[in-house]
């Protein structure tokens, strides 16, 4: 049997609270508090136990909006959703418990089936946070093996490793569970790809260092889409007039990080971010580069996104195997790539075709 995931409702009115009850019973384990201060003594208590908030902004000794104050000084709505009940004229509280860190608004009066999706969708994307932190770590500590045994040069990474994790903590968003996975693999494939690209073209200037922090760096070539609503339509369709906005958020959150260890990673970062969409024949987006003019990191990580898109199914059609996804992307199923990149994917570890 799956066990519950627990939910606190905070509301000091009887009705609304049995109401909430009745609709969540079934689906969550319910605990209840008919005021602020009870509220933050129940979480204090049951702290390990509570999947999720759902808090009244309007309630007698400490208002919700001051609850979300505190529980977000004490770093509680960075772990945990709250979700605030509110109606359109309390527009003024909304934006202010926004602010201190509230997740979510689920309309007034909440006892309808969209209540219930909004606690279950706030519940699945911090257990997607969680999941996705302990693979980010699992995957540097794989990297950082793999690189010790090769050379004593991942010193290097060792200095921005945190950073990165960090940041992909901070800004990214809910997603998939095979995105997890996709980000692996678009790091492995630029790896190999970058690893061919250094042998083959000396001309582009880059050591195996910089194949190491060109590597790690595709990992965030996503990380602006954590930055969007969740009402865009992207999130959804996967494709939206607004879908190229993840570009340049995410090229906004590397360019306002002066504090960062490792200044050429943070270049790196930032360019991938921008320009991972960007095509050979100036097709791409966000700024319609022409085939040199989008730097060779940026390129590759735009065909290991591409290609692995195509191999998982994350483009909304069926998983392909390995050739044929390799040919569809040679023959521009997802845009112009770059001769040179198709050919050092062919002869990259990556690129044999199994």
């Amino acid at each position: 049997m799956i066990e519950k995931n627990t939910v606190l409702i905070v509301d000091d009115n009887e009705t609304n609270r049995e109401n909430l009850r009745i609709l969540l019973e079934d689906d969550f384990r319910i605990l209840f508090a008919g005021n602020g201060q009870e509220a933050l003594r129940t979480i204090e208590e049951k702290n390990r136990e509570i999947s999720a908030v759902y808090l009244d902004l309007i309630m007698p000794f400490l208002d919700g909006v001051e609850v979300v104050r505190r529980l977000n000084l004490s770093g509680y709505t960075a772990r945990v959703p709250v979700l605030i009940a509110a109606s359109e004229n309390k527009k003024e509280y909304i934006s202010e418990a926004i602010s201190y860190g509230a997740f979510d608004v689920v309309p007034e009066p909440a006892n309808n089936k969209w209540t219930k999706i909004k606690i279950k969708r706030a519940i699945d994307h911090f257990d997607y946070k969680k999941r996705f932190d302990f693979l980010v770590k699992e995957q540097v500590s794989e990297v950082r093996r793999e690189f010790r045994r090769r050379e004593s040069r991942l010193e290097t990474f060792r200095d921005f490793s945190f950073d990165l994790i960090r940041t992909l903590c901070s800004y990214l968003e809910t997603g998939s569970g095979a995105a997890e996975e996709h980000i692996g693999n678009v790091c492995q494939i630029t790896f190999d790809v970058m690893t061919t690209v250094c042998r083959k073209y000396p001309e582009h200037g880059l050591t195996d260092d910089d194949v190491i922090l060109i590597s790690c760096a595709a990992a965030v070539h996503d990380i602006g889409k954590g930055s969007l609503p969740e009402t865009f339509p992207y999130r959804i369709s996967g494709k939206s007039e607004d879908h190229c906005l993840h570009t340049e958020r995410g090229w906004e959150i590397f360019s306002n990080m002066p504090e960062f260890s490792n200044r050429k990673f943070l270049k790196y970062c930032r360019d991938i971010c921008r320009w991972h969409h960007e095509r050979w024949n100036g097709k791409g987006y966000p700024d319609g580069l022409y085939r040199q003019e989008v730097p060779i990191w940026a390129q590759v990580v735009g065909f290991a996104d591409a290609y692995d898109s195509l191999r998982e199914g994350l483009s909304g059609s069926d998983p392909l195997a390995q050739k044929i996804a390799f040919d569809r992307i040679a023959g521009g199923e997802k845009g112009a790539f770059n001769p040179s990149v198709i050919e050092c994917f062919r002869e990259s570890r990556s690129g044999i075709m199994r």
